[in-house]
C-alpha cells in the first residue's frame, strides 16, 4: 500500500502479523495503535501525530516481537520516541540507499539483530542501543552506522561505524558484566587541535593525523581490550605492522595502549591494546618513523584577494606524499576539485582560485585540501571559508513574483560594466547581460515571459563584488 493512515475511530486495532506487509507513509492518528508480530516494510516517512506511537504512552506494543525494515529511495527518519518500551525493535533492518536518520531527541534500542542491507544509519546527537545479548551484521564501506552507537552487555563486540563514505570499525573484548556499557563514534578527521598529535608519551614516536575514535565506558567498570583497524583510504601510510600501537588521548597527551596483536596486511588489517583502564580518545600510533602516517597539516588559510581566493597551507612529515587536491564548495559539504599542487617534501604552499566565475554567486565559500599519498591513500584538511566582498552597487528588482518584465534598478557609486545573469536553481545559465553602469541610478530589464514557472536567481557581477536576488516567475 502506498498510504496508510490508522485513524481513532477503528474499534479493533490493526495488528501486523505472521506475513510481511509493505507500505510506503505510514500515519498514525491521536487515540490509535499499531501493533507488529511480523515485518512491517516502510518505504516513506512515519508520521506520529498523537500518542500511538510514543514510547512513554505504551499504545503501541512491539515487545521485541516484531521487525522494522526501513526501505526505498529518499532519505527518511525514525522520528524520537516512534515505538513503545523505551523505543524498543526487536530486528531493525536499514536498507535505503539514500540514508535512515534517527530524528529528534531520542535513542532507539535493538533487542535482537540490526542488520545493514543498503546504505547509512545516521544517529545525530541520538545513540543505536545494542541491547544484551543482540547483535549487528552486514556493515561495509557502503553501509554502517554515522554516529554514536553504544553496546550493552557481556559480549565482545565490533562497533560498525564510519563517516564521509569511509568505514572504520573499532572492537572491544567482552565487558564483565550484563549492565556495563561502552559508546563508540569515528572521526574521519585529524584529531588536532582538539587532542595535539604533537604531544606524545613514551613508546610513541607519532600519531595518525587522518582520524581518531571515541570509546567510552558510560555504564560499569570494566576494563576491556581495543582493536581498531586501518586501511590505504583512510589511515594510509602503514609500513610496519610490528611498530603500530594503540594510542589514547588520556586528557594531556597521547599515551601508548600496546600492540598485542595485528591481522591482515599494510593495506587492510586491525591492530589490539593491551587492556585499556581509562577510555577516551583513540587513533593508531607508531612507535618508530617507519608508518609514516599521513601528512601533518600545520595551517591552512583562505583570503580574499579581488575576484580570488588566496590559499595558503604549511605541512611536515611529508613522507610518500604525492599531491593537494584544492577543493572548493558552496555548501560546506559537496565539495570539488578545482586545482592541484605536487608536494615537494614539506613547507609553504599556496594557490589562488578566480571565484568571478562561481555561478550561482555563493555568500560563503568553503575550501579543503584533500591530501594524497603515492599509493593514492589521502585525508581532507580541516574546512575554511571566505566571504565575497558586499557590493558597493544597491539592487533593486521588481515586480516579484515576475510575469513577463523584470525590472532591475542599480544603483552604484561609481562607473562599471556589470555582468548579470539569470540562473536557475541548479546554476543554469538562461540569459545574460552586460551593461555598463554610471555613479547613480540605472534602470535595467529582463525578459521573463520566455521562462517556466518557478524560483531563478539574478546575479550582478562587478569588477571587485557579486550579488544576488531571488525572484519568481508566475
Amino acid at each position: 500500500s502506498e498510504e496508510v493512515l490508522i485513524p481513532n475511530v477503528l474499534t479493533q486495532k490493526p495488528v501486523v502479523s505472521s506475513t510481511t506487509q509493505s507500505l510506503f507513509n505510514l500515519t498514525i492518528y491521536t487515540g490509535s495503535a499499531l501493533t507488529v508480530t511480523s515485518t512491517l516494510q516502510i518505504g516513506g516517512f512515519i508520521n506520529n501525530l498523537g500518542n500511538a506511537f510514543d514510547a512513554t504512552n505504551g499504545t503501541i506494543t512491539m515487545n521485541g516481537v516484531g521487525t522494522i525494515t526501513k526501505n526505498g529511495i529518499d532519505p527518511q527518519v525514525i522520528p524520537a520516541n516512534t515505538f513503545t518500551n523505551l523505543n524498543t525493535v526487536q530486528n531493525l533492518i536499514i536498507s535505503n540507499p539514500n540514508s535512515v536518520v534517527l530524528g529528534g531527541t531520542g535513542n532507539i534500542n535493538l533487542s535482537n539483530l540490526f542488520t545493514f542491507s543498503n546504505g547509512l544509519l545516521t544517529t545525530g546527537n541520538n545513540i543505536l542501543v545494542i541491547n544484551n545479548n543482540a547483535t549487528t551484521t552486514g556493515a561495509s564501506s557502503t553501509k554502517y552506522v554515522n554516529g554514536n552507537v553504544r553496546k550493552i552487555g557481556n559480549q565482545a563486540f565490533t562497533f560498525p561505524v564510519g563517516m564521509g563514505g569511509k568505514y572504520a570499525p573499532i572492537s572491544m573484548s567482552a565487558p564483565t558484566n550484563t549492565t556495563d556499557h561502552f559508546t563508540a563514534n569515528y572521526v574521519a578527521s585529524s584529531p588536532d587541535p582538539l587532542y595535539s598529535t604533537a604531544i606524545l608519551g613514551a613508546g610513541l614516536n607519532k600519531v595518525s593525523k587522518s582520524e581518531y575514535w571515541m570509546l567510552n565506558r558510560t555504564n560499569g567498570t570494566s576494563n576491556v581490550d581495543v582493536t581498531l583497524s586501518f586501511n590505504d583510504t583512510r589511515s594510509g601510510g602503514i609500513s610496519v605492522l610490528a611498530d603500530l600501537r594503540v594510542a589514547r588521548w588520556n586528557g594531556t597527551q597521547w599515551v601508548n595502549e600496546g600492540n598485542t596483536l595485528t591481522t591482515g596486511t599494510t593495506s587492510d588489517g586491525t591492530v589490539k591494546s593491551n587492556t585499556v583502564t581509562n577510555f577516551s580518545p583513540f587513533t593508531i600510533g607508531s612507535s618508530t618513523a617507519n608508518n609514516p602516517l599521513p601528512i601533518s597539516l600545520v595551517s591552512f588559510s583562505a583570503q580574499l584577494q579581488g575576484n580570488n581566493t588566496a590559499l595558503a597551507w604549511e605541512t611536515t612529515n611529508e613522507v610518500n606524499a604525492s599531491h593537494f587536491n584544492i577543493q572548493r564548495s558552496t555548501s560546506g559539504a559537496s565539495f570539488t576539485t578545482v586545482g592541484k599542487v605536487n608536494t615537494v617534501g614539506g613547507g609553504n604552499y599556496s594557490y589562488s582560485d578566480n571565484i568571478s566565475t562561481i555561478t550561482p554567486a555563493s555568500s560563503s565559500i568553503f575550501y579543503r585540501l584533500q591530501m594524497v599519498d603515492n599509493n593514492g591513500s589521502f585525508t581532507y584538511s580541516k574546512t575554511v571559508a571566505v566571504t565575497p566582498n558586499v557590493s558597493t552597487n544597491a539592487v533593486r528588482i521588481f515586480p516579484n513574483p515576475v510575469r513577463e518584465t523584470l525590472f532591475v534598478q542599480v544603483t552604484s557609486t561609481k562607473t562599471e560594466k556589470l555582468t548579470l545573469q539569470v540562473v536557475d536553481l541548479q546554476g543554469k545559465l538562461l540569459q545574460q547581460q552586460i551593461q555598463q553602469v554610471t555613479a547613480g541610478t540605472t534602470s535595467l530589464s529582463f525578459n521573463a515571459s520566455t521562462l517556466a514557472k518557478g524560483s531563478y536567481v539574478l546575479i550582478i557581477k562587478g569588477s571587485t563584488a557579486i550579488q544576488q536576488k531571488q525572484f519568481i516567475k508566475q
